[in-house]
């Protein structure tokens, strides 16, 4: 429900984030954080800029020592019957866009 919050915000030229939505409960707790997009249009994905808190695995990591020059995380997944590479990079790209931590650039010196 978080999420389709967001997504329906978003449409109406608002942008909130998931996290906001948790940290403050109610109507006018978000009334306090949400923005309006500046010209009245529809915010849009991958707006968001800033810092942000670490990642549970970012923090265990710098927790930890180091030093790491990366971080990679993956996961198999089979793909439908039909997918070809133009369809799927258009949903990559797509989610990459929808999810500014999947664009996320960390310095943890």
């Amino acid at each position: 429900m978080c999420i389709q919050l967001v997504a329906a915000a978003r449409k109406d030229g608002l942008t909130i984030t998931p996290r906001a939505v948790f940290e403050h409960r109610t109507p006018a707790g978000l009334a306090r954080v949400v923005r309006v997009a500046a010209d009245g249009a529809e915010a849009r994905p991958g707006d968001e800029t800033g810092d942000v808190p670490l990642t549970p695995i970012v923090a265990w990591l710098r927790a930890h020592g180091g030093p790491y020059d990366r971080f990679v995380q993956s996961a198999t997944i089979a793909l439908p019957e039909g997918c070809d590479d133009r369809r799927l990079a258009a949903v990559l790209a797509a989610v990459v866009a929808a999810h500014p931590m999947l664009r996320l650039r960390a310095d943890l010196a």
